[in-house]
């Protein structure tokens, strides 16, 4: 029979290797966060496919990027409400992506409370982990309303998925109240780049009381080629599909 004493060690040592596993697992997310954000979107052409139903009116939108232009041309507008886009639409967009300076709407390492992670799953090949979120676009205080879960890809060493959504009502500006707010960040890695692959939003919702807020809106990225420097990236010329 073990002694107390043996049996204490014995748990003091597995409470040790645990805490250790989730310190590496820590540090792996981060990493995996900024791998992400160290990807050079713009040595990078591809697509977006943009869609958007604010209460009931829709909005479609097919563009493309390519470095090998110059900065002012460099976005171009290749579908508007499934149609070739007008001339009076082209300038527009243009105008709206000069002013643009970041290829992705939010930074991770500005989305994720790193010291709030905790694991719900752990297998041998992903890991489902909760966390804090911190999302200075809806308000400084809105953030205690949110909440946040990650799948991480053990074997291949990046996030794939990120779902946000609200545990209670929240009022981002006066006298706009969210009851629903959902977003998932899906992405992939092609040899050894992260890539995004979609953003989704839906918000449920209500303005000053008399009027509904309904808007549900999707990015769809594809058909990324590596067109940077030839010594850089070599391994991610082919098309990430």
């Amino acid at each position: 029979m073990l002694s107390p004493l043996t049996v204490s060690a014995k748990s003091d040592v597995s409470a040790d290797n645990t805490m250790a596993d989730f310190k590496r697992l820590k540090l792996a997310i981060e990493q995996a966060v900024a791998d992400f954000e160290k990807t050079p979107m713009n040595e990078f052409s591809y697509r977006v496919t943009r869609y958007e139903n604010e209460e009931g009116t829709e909005t479609s939108s097919v563009e493309a990027f390519s470095p090998q232009t110059s900065e002012a041309n460099q976005w171009s507008l290749l579908q508007k409400n499934q149609r070739a886009p007008t001339f009076e639409e082209q300038q527009a967009f243009a105008s709206q992506k000069q002013n643009q300076h970041s290829h992705t709407v939010v930074k991770l390492s500005e989305l994720i409370v790193f010291d709030s992670l905790t694991t719900k799953v752990v297998t041998d090949s992903a890991v489902h982990a909760d966390f804090d979120v911190q999302f200075e676009r809806l308000g400084a205080n809105t953030s205690s309303y949110l909440k946040g879960t990650l799948v991480y890809d053990v074997n291949n060493k990046f996030i794939t998925t990120i779902d946000i959504t609200n545990t209670e009502s929240f009022s981002p500006v006066f006298a706009a109240t969210i009851d629903k707010l959902e977003v998932t960040m899906s992405f992939t890695k092609q040899q050894e780049i992260i890539l995004p692959l979609n953003i989704n939003m839906s918000m449920q919702g209500r303005f000053a009381f008399l009027s509904k807020i309904n808007e549900t809106s999707s990015d769809s990225y594809s058909n990324f080629r590596y067109v940077g420097p030839a010594d850089s990236h070599s391994t991610t010329r082919e098309s990430a599909k």
